[in-house]
């Protein structure tokens, strides 16, 4: 896990926040960088760079994973 593990307070408003259309907009965009950062990692010759991005991507999908189930991580 890159990331702390989000409270009970974190994950109920990111379960209010869902449906909300600028949440949508924001959550949108952190699904296009993920994606994003993703094609960069596997197109990166550099060995540094890749594991910074890799690391970066699995930052991002459990964030993404928490906005798209929320309630999985009480």
């Amino acid at each position: 896990m890159m990331m702390t593990r989000a409270d009970d307070k974190v994950l109920s408003a990111i379960a209010s926040l869902q449906g909300n259309p600028q949440f949508e907009t924001f959550h949108d965009w952190l699904k296009e960088s993920h994606a994003e950062l993703m094609i960069a990692t596997t197109l990166t010759k550099d060995e540094t760079l890749t594991r910074w991005n890799q690391g970066g991507s699995q930052a991002l999908a459990e964030v993404l994973a928490m906005l798209r189930h929320p309630t999985r991580f009480k």
